[in-house]
């Protein structure tokens, strides 16, 4: 037996080698356009994730979580590579800070104005154009981050990305508790945890979803306590982290009414709308509506990775021989907002775990039915797809082959691989009806 102990634990430190070395190389190495060390990392890091998922039980949580946590350490101190959207981050705090409104003046037209907001600074953004489009709380983060601007932009991404690895923390504490209260093994907590996409896009390229996923465990936490007001308050900062999570509120009203504690949600929406209306208030009432602009110009014109989306689109090409985006997008915006109510009022939502398969779902609508799909999107689904009842796995798997679309910046110009996405979704819609409607697959664990 002792044998078999030292050869577990030597298998152990050679893939936790592994994972952490390959996520190492993809914080600290690799530009956009350098798709071969991008894919070869992924590949292997997702290799173990995926011998970790499923031989977890042959290897101590309290390891897994270790490394969990040391991977996130050490990605703190990696400037983002493969995005460009923390330039937009430091751009906004600096507008804050130098007193420009970052939703009332487009960088176009202030670049130089300070020496904050440099020509340097303006010619690394990804859409110098476009008003900002960052919630208050994102932008209050932006403004703490660039209380000291420097010329590299190093700390000021370091300190932002603070915020975002104390967030990562609260939810490998409050995620764990969550699958301990509802019955679900502890382990099931590393399809979050230790999911590569999810520690590179929020601890590499600082994407905020780290927060807004923060709020949504610490809800889903404090309802299983049984602490309504907390539950609500945690809800309302997911809002104002990232609007999306308003696409809960229907399902939140329904769990409410079922326990009988409506006016909960009531305060669940209002100081949700609260927190991301009052900064741009001001906006309004000058009849200017930039935010609405840039909105309106994101859900109109940007186009990435939206499979239904790109059938649709190549439907129409070859009816009318051009783009139907005018007509599709609003479609397909009405398609996810129906779906969305009718899933949400028509289940009998009496449970947090029921809520949260409720959210689980509603997101996986928004993702199947959106034009544009970057991979630090799927990460609320991973995280909501932790702790279902069933054994779900497509969420992992695509996590793995979104990172393909990485493709896409290797090339000269720039233009989107097709074939990288038909792939992508041929495996994931299979996987979603085998897993979710082939009924001798309805696999569950416990739920208390």
């Amino acid at each position: 037996m002792a044998g078999v102990k030292q050869h577990i634990d030597l298998r152990f430190l050679i893939l936790a080698l592994i994972y952490i070395v390959s996520l190492g190389c993809l914080g600290f190495y690799p530009e956009q356009s350098n798709f071969r060390i991008i894919s070869t990392c992924f590949t292997l890091s997702f290799g173990v994730y995926a011998y970790w998922i499923f031989f977890a039980k042959n290897v101590n949580l309290k390891w897994l979580i270790g490394i969990a946590v040391m991977v996130r350490f050490m990605l703190l101190f990696a400037f983002p590579n493969l995005s460009d959207d923390i330039y937009r981050f430091i751009w906004d705090g600096r507008m804050l800070h130098t007193g420009y409104n970052p939703y009332l003046h487009l960088p176009s037209d202030i670049v130089g104005q300070h020496p904050a907001l440099s020509q340097d600074l303006y010619d690394k953004l990804n859409s110098p154009d476009y008003y900002t489009i960052y919630t208050p709380i994102n932008q209050l983060i932006n403004w703490i981050a660039t209380a000291i601007t420097t010329s590299d932009y190093y700390w000021e991404a370091v300190i932002y990305k603070g915020f975002l690895f104390a967030a990562e923390l609260l939810t490998m504490i409050f995620l764990v508790r969550i699958c301990r209260i509802w019955g679900l093994p502890a382990y099931r907590s590393i399809l979050y945890l230790l999911n590569p996409l999810v520690i590179i896009e929020i601890m590499a390229n600082a994407h905020f979803e780290g927060v807004m996923v923060m709020f949504i465990c610490l809800s889903l936490y404090y309802l299983s306590r049984s602490k309504l007001t907390s539950a609500s308050l945690s809800l309302s900062g997911s809002i104002g982290a990232k609007i999306l999570p308003l696409m809960f509120t229907p399902a939140w009203l329904n769990y409410y009414y079922h326990n009988k504690n409506w006016k909960k949600y009531l305060f669940v929406l209002s100081i949700g709308c609260i927190i991301f209306l009052c900064t741009v208030v001001y906006s309004i009432l000058f009849l200017d509506s930039e935010l609405s602009q840039s909105l309106g110009l994101y859900i109109n014109k940007f186009e990435f990775n939206g499979g239904i989306y790109y059938l649709l689109r190549w439907i129409g090409y070859q009816i009318y021989g051009f783009n139907l985006i005018h007509i599709i997008g609003p479609l397909l915006t009405g398609a996810t907002l129906i779906s969305i109510l009718y899933l949400s009022f028509k289940t009998k939502i009496r449970h947090p775990g029921q809520l949260s398969k409720v959210m689980f779902f509603s997101w996986l609508i928004f993702l199947l039915l959106s034009r544009t799909l970057h991979p630090w999107y799927l990460i609320p689904l991973i995280f909501l797809g932790s702790i279902q009842n069933q054994r779900y796995y497509f969420y992992a798997l695509w996590s793995y082959l979104i990172t393909w679309t990485y493709k896409n910046y290797s090339y000269t110009p720039y233009y989107e691989n097709i074939a990288i996405v038909s792939v992508e979704y041929t495996f994931v819609f299979t996987l979603i009806y085998y897993e979710v409607f082939h009924k001798d697959n309805a696999k569950r664990v416990s739920l208390k």
